[in-house]
């Protein structure tokens, strides 16, 4: 049986890089693949080959690095259409007059 090592193990730590800006290794630290001490650790063994499997662990590091440095758009309040509020308003009606039937009246 042939049995060659072929599995990349990449380490890289967020916190000694200092090309990064601080918010982007904020967001990286926080990823699923980073220890405790800010180092991110990558195993790629997707290859039989150790240079495609090298490549494949640069990549997934450098696609890391781009989702962690995506800003998103804070989301701007809306205030409910005016359809919205009248339906919200005619079924709280509806609901009213219904609990309002069950009453008992002495009458």
């Amino acid at each position: 049986m042939n049995k060659v090592a072929t599995t990349a193990l990449l380490r890289f730590d967020v916190n000694a890089n200092e090309s990064l800006p601080r918010r982007v290794k904020r967001a990286l630290a926080r990823d699923r693949h980073a220890a405790s001490d800010g180092v991110l650790l990558i195993k790629a063994s997707r290859f039989r080959s150790l240079a495609r499997n090298k490549k494949d662990a640069l990549e997934r590091l450098s696609a890391m690095i781009a989702r962690a440095a995506e800003t998103r758009r804070p989301r701007i309040p809306t205030r409910p259409g005016k359809g919205a509020v009248e339906r919200r308003l005619k079924e709280k009606k509806r609901r009213s007059e219904i609990k309002r039937n069950r009453r008992f009246e002495d009458g």
